[in-house]
């Protein structure tokens, strides 16, 4: 008998931190599984970058390229695109800058370098395309000095000649001549003092004065 008390005596104090040790682990691995199921859940939820960056449309990737190329010289980029025909229109706004009103001629080569942007883009795309026409536009008054939105520059570029550009190796300047259309508004004053752009859209390329 007094073997068998003597064993209780001693075992009492082992068992008793074992048990202690056991509870905690079991603690720890409960933890751990709640914290690995609220991270499953959260990643889950949350889409992945894929699908959140890549347009679903080829109008809209289109749209993308042009605004990564134009970059922080524009507030806004409107694009349309016509598949049956292979045409895009582009219109682009311009960041302004007080300095233009004085100078206009920078804010011309800040248009043109624009347009040479988004054409360039579009073109090596690899999207079949016909024509692409962008226009740069920008504040301006008009015959009643309200401040308006108007074209700064416009360029319209046929798959004919846009074969003939080597992008990599061109300027906004040089290829501003070898575009098939184009339009550069000379001053910042009110439109009467000049033909409207519609008008001028017509003639042959201006070169950058």
């Amino acid at each position: 008998m007094r073997t068998m008390h003597t064993r209780r005596a001693i075992g009492a104090p082992i068992l008793a931190p074992l048990l202690l040790l056991l509870l905690a682990s079991l603690g720890g691995l409960v933890g751990c599984t709640r914290a690995m199921t609220s991270r499953a859940r959260a990643n889950q939820g949350a889409p992945t970058p894929s699908a959140t960056n890549i347009p679903a449309t080829t109008e809209g990737r289109l749209t993308l390229d042009v605004r990564q190329a134009v970059g922080a010289a524009a507030t806004a980029v409107a694009l349309t695109y016509t598949p049956a025909t292979g045409e895009i229109s582009v219109n682009i706004t311009l960041v302004w800058k007080p300095a233009w009103k004085l100078d206009f001629k920078q804010a011309q080569a800040q248009a043109m370098t624009v347009c040479f942007a988004a054409q360039r883009a579009l073109w090596t795309s690899g999207v079949a395309l016909q024509q692409v026409t962008v226009t740069a536009l920008g504040q301006a008054p008009d015959d009643y000095d309200n401040l308006i939105t108007a074209a700064y520059a416009a360029a319209t570029l046929t798959s004919a000649h846009a074969s003939a550009i080597v992008w990599s190796a061109s300027t906004p300047f040089d290829a501003w001549p070898r575009y098939d259309n184009t339009f550069l508004r000379p001053t910042y004053v009110p439109d009467w003092v000049y033909p409207p752009p519609a008008i001028q859209a017509l003639t042959p390329t201006p070169s950058f004065p």
